[in-house]
């Protein structure tokens, strides 16, 4: 038997609370990684610069790196270039932040897997004339292996 309790007859009806209002859905938060304070400072405002007379250019640490890296689908048969060349813009913390293919390339495929190679790799920074890290761009052929 279930009991329920009523109020009496007299007495005031008891206060209807509002429904809560629902906060609005918020966007989740991006938050970047932390960079050095020495990083902001030698980073170009103009974007990317060539390495010329004085400075030292980016290297990659493993020089296999992009080769071990490098996967391209079985489906592509003999539509793979010999040669692609890519233009990499590598911080001054030495983490390539940009990846261009150089030249037509006959399947999208070959330029993705490409960049995906080169974002794998860790690499040295280059330096300014003054030595301070800099970023710079690094023009890098590659040799595809049939």
């Amino acid at each position: 038997m279930v009991a329920v309790a009523s109020a009496p007859a007299d007495a005031a009806p008891a206060p209807v609370a509002a429904p809560a209002a629902t906060p609005p859905a918020e966007a989740p938060v991006v938050v970047p990684a932390a960079v050095p304070a020495a990083a902001l400072v030698a980073e170009s405002p103009a974007g990317p610069r060539y390495v010329t007379d004085g400075f030292v250019a980016p290297q990659l640490v493993n020089s296999n790196c992009i080769s071990d890296n490098l996967r391209l689908p079985a489906q592509l048969g003999g539509a793979t270039p010999e040669t692609v060349t890519v233009r990499v813009a590598v911080g001054a913390t030495g983490v390539p932040t940009l990846v261009q293919v150089m030249g037509p390339v006959a399947d999208p495929r070959i330029s993705e897997a490409i960049r995906r190679a080169v974002l794998a790799c860790e690499w040295t920074p280059g330096a300014d004339t003054q030595g301070r890290p800099t970023l710079l761009w690094v023009v890098q052929p590659i040799r595809l292996v049939r």
